[in-house]
């Protein structure tokens, strides 16, 4: 069966040769003879589907093709962003987190994420009482992670909040700020 196609093909490759010789104008139906009826069939339908149409609408073929094409590569980014791309390691942005308003559920979120990955943290808010309960359970799930509490009172002088907390993080390498 295989001898017989590579005949079939030394044929076929041999006429293709001798038609290009001759001016090459009859090259396509020697590739048809290559083909069974289906595959002429569907070959021909397609190479007839836009043959015919006006100008407009091959602009609008082409328009259209070239949208749909950018909207399937927008998507799959989305996905590669979103599901298939690696963590970031945040240990590049330096060892230090400051990290506020530990009160409410996003800080306290965004606290846990930052322990999970290795990253030390000082603590800011304005209760003691909530940053004791967050560093300890900090501290109970992530026992590697060094936390620093800083009190500050943000409604008062913030020229004093603000001195309390550069020298909390005098001397660190602080990288990730969450305000």
């Amino acid at each position: 069966m295989l001898e017989k196609l590579l005949r079939k093909k030394k044929r076929v490759v041999k006429r293709i040769m001798e038609e290009e010789e001759e001016g090459g104008e009859n090259i396509w139906s020697v590739i048809g003879e290559m083909l069974d009826p289906k595959q002429k069939h569907a070959l021909f339908q397609r190479a007839t589907l836009l043959k015919g149409q006006p100008f407009w609408v091959l602009v609008l073929f082409t328009w259209g093709s070239l949208l749909a094409l950018n909207f399937a590569l927008a998507f799959f980014k989305w996905v590669y962003v979103n599901f298939l791309r690696p963590a970031k390691t945040l240990k590049k942005y330096e060892s230090w987190a400051l990290v506020t308003e530990l009160s409410g559920s996003i800080g306290k979120g965004f606290a846990f994420q930052l322990a999970r990955k290795g990253i030390n943290m000082i603590l800011v808010s304005q209760n003691p009482d909530k940053l004791k309960d967050v560093s300890d359970s900090i501290q109970a799930k992530y026992s590697k992670t060094q936390i620093k509490i800083v009190v500050v009172a943000f409604a008062g002088e913030l020229s004093k909040g603000v001195k309390r907390i550069s020298e909390a993080i005098e001397g660190l390498d602080v990288g990730v700020v969450n305000l």
